[in-house]
């Protein structure tokens, strides 16, 4: 196990075996890497469920050594000129006991319409050495040309149950006394990723009881503030942008997803509960501006796009 203080680094899984809620994904990967027959995969899925992880084991996994493996962030390398120089790469055998070449890019589908014109030949017929694995959160975004060259693969979030063991697992791995109650809140906060779990359950290691992890927790995820959000767009009236500027306020520091995934889960009970058609529609109307995923490096943008479509759509 490495040593990094980060719980959800050093309990990063660094094989197939080790990989959280992902078992019929895994079993299709391990299969298409034996058999050789793929060297492009798309892994899609909300933040945090383990698209990274599982494209860095599919790179140790092929043999690919540390200096052969190249990791781009999409958001911010957008553009031609990022991806011709990969493409460029692709002519020279990698270097070192190993030969192949493993090219991870996240939050791929931020890539402009140039940039994914410029991978398309490279993904169609990847040399031998060369393997893809392209990772996000919004496959919406990625061009059907991308799709049908690609092994895809659906990452869904973490069942609670295989949370709690984690969590329970970390616990007695680091001698940490924390609360059942306490691990059951972290579990249904941190909406099915692993990563978000260990981050919370960092937090809330010198917790006494319930109450302060929650009081912590509340402070982690901002969920007050998205409440507030949350109560305003329900009521349907006075919606404006004024009044949305004033709810991002208190948004401004938080992860995107997890606001998106709060709005979700606050929505959802409430559409269960709603006997009135018209309450039912304008519930319904709120749940699709949000079903998108958001990703980290947009910031607040997908929020805002989503507020002003429940209010102006």
């Amino acid at each position: 196990m490495r040593t990094n203080d980060d719980l959800h680094v050093k309990y990063r899984p660094d094989n197939f075996d080790d990989v959280l809620g992902q078992w019929t994904a895994i079993q299709s990967i391990k299969k298409v890497l034996a058999d050789d027959k793929g060297h492009v995969f798309l892994l899609t899925g909300p933040s945090g469920v383990g698209k990274t992880t599982i494209a860095r084991i599919i790179a140790n996994t092929i043999g690919c050594d540390s200096q052969n493996l190249i990791e781009i962030d999409a958001a911010t390398y957008t553009g031609i000129d990022a991806m011709r120089s990969v493409t460029d790469l692709l002519k020279y055998r990698a270097m070192g006991k190993h030969p192949n070449r493993a090219i991870i890019i996240d939050e791929v589908h931020a890539l402009s319409k140039q940039a994914w014109q410029s991978l398309l030949k490279a993904l169609e017929e990847p040399p031998s050495h060369v393997y893809f694995i392209l990772c996000t959160t919004v496959v919406a975004k990625v061009p059907e040309t991308i799709k049908t060259r690609s092994f895809a693969y659906v990452l869904d979030p973490v069942s609670r149950k295989d949370i709690v063991l984690l969590l329970e697992d970390v616990c007695d791995g680091e001698g940490m006394d924390i609360g059942n109650d306490v691990i059951d809140l972290i579990s249904k906060e941190s909406f099915g990723s692993p990563r978000r779990a260990l981050v919370y359950l960092e937090k809330c290691s010198g917790c006494k009881n319930k109450k302060e992890a929650a009081q912590i927790l509340r402070t982690a995820t901002g969920s007050e503030d998205v409440l507030e959000l949350c109560r305003w767009l329900l009521k349907g009236k006075n919606l404006n942008w004024e009044g949305a500027c004033k709810h991002l306020k208190g948004l401004k520091d938080m992860d995107p997803e997890s606001i998106r995934l709060t709005v979700i889960n606050y929505f959802q009970p409430v559409l269960l509960r709603t006997d009135n058609d018209d309450a039912a529609g304008r519930v319904l109307e709120i749940l699709d501006c949000f079903s998108l995923p958001c990703n980290s490096s947009e910031k607040l943008a997908p929020i805002m796009i989503a507020i002003g479509r429940a209010i102006y759509d």
